[in-house]
């Protein structure tokens, strides 16, 4: 008698059919295609923050140079313009400021104090309220000038043009301390003929060959270069003195705006800038562009 085995395999044990394994693939693909979604736009954000991050940190670090200069200028010489592609902001920057006596001080030695002004003869001495702020030896020195109510509307009372508002090269400044009256007496030789007497009665103190500063937005290399310390010039220039020293400040600059208000016998110049960065990410990153725009005000800390 032969008997027959019929093999029979367990439906339980059986693997993956075909389709279930295209379906497992499919599923696990949507399932990281999720999880890749989850992850990278966190982190894209995170990186774009940062961008932005570094554009906020460097218009706060614009802005905390640019409004030191500003609120250290002397009183009206502050200006901007265009010059081709360069965006010009220029200012004359203040070494010591003190207050002058004038006429009808009540000090016994008055005809030495007061200071004088046109149309009367040139004034060869006066006395300050009260002592120069580094003191005689510092504010006194032989390329320092004095600078008198200046205002850019003439030629006449135009510090970068040399007007009657600040001492000539020719004058040599000398300052003697006293300290009975708290006063410093200051001698100008020869003596000098200021125009206008100033509303505060400021008189302030400028190196001719080192105060000028100026700020320079070049749109073409999309840059902020601060240049400083090179003599006063009448007109506006891109390219400062060869002797000038000079930082660049930023190097994502897209546009620079420096309006100004001249000051008047009630207030101080006030200086608004408007700088608009622009960071665009270099290959081999994603085309990617960010924008930051600054705009503050400045006010000088000395009125005319």
């Amino acid at each position: 008698m032969i008997t027959r085995f019929q093999n029979r395999i367990d439906p339980a044990i059986n693997g993956f059919t075909l389709i279930e394994l295209i379906i497992a693939i499919s599923v696990s693909v949507i399932v990281v295609g999720f999880m890749v979604m989850f992850i990278t736009v966190p982190v894209d954000n995170y990186i774009a923050q940062s961008r932005r991050a570094q554009l906020s940190t460097e218009a706060d670090i614009i802005q905390r140079i640019m409004d030191n200069d500003i609120r250290n200028a002397v009183p009206n010489t502050v200006r901007w313009g265009i010059n081709g592609s360069n965006v010009i902001l220029e200012m004359l920057n203040t070494v010591d400021v003190a207050i002058y006596r004038d006429f009808g001080s009540t000090s016994p030695q008055s005809a030495i104090d007061e200071l004088t002004f046109a149309p009367v003869a040139p004034d060869a001495n006066f006395s300050t309220l009260g002592k120069f702020k580094s003191g005689a030896a510092v504010s006194c020195l032989a390329t320092f000038r004095l600078v008198i109510s200046p205002d850019q509307s003439s030629a006449t009372t135009d510090v970068y043009a040399g007007g009657q508002v600040v001492t000539a090269p020719a004058n040599t400044l000398n300052c003697n301390p006293d300290p009975t009256f708290n006063k410093t007496n200051v001698t100008i030789t020869p003596g000098f003929q200021f125009k206008t007497p100033s509303p505060g009665k400021h008189v302030f103190v400028i190196s001719a060959a080192t105060s000028a500063i100026a700020y320079v937005c070049n749109l073409n290399t999309r840059t902020l270069t601060r240049f400083s310390g090179y003599p006063i010039a009448l007109g506006l220039a891109a390219n400062r003195n060869a002797a000038a020293t000079n930082h660049v400040v930023s190097t994502n600059i897209e546009d620079c705006q420096f309006p100004n208000t001249p000051g008047t016998s009630l207030r101080p110049d006030l200086v608004s800038v408007y700088i608009k960065l622009k960071q665009i990410l270099p290959p081999p990153a994603p085309p990617t562009t960010d924008f930051y725009t600054l705009f503050f005000q400045s006010s000088l800390d000395y009125s005319p």
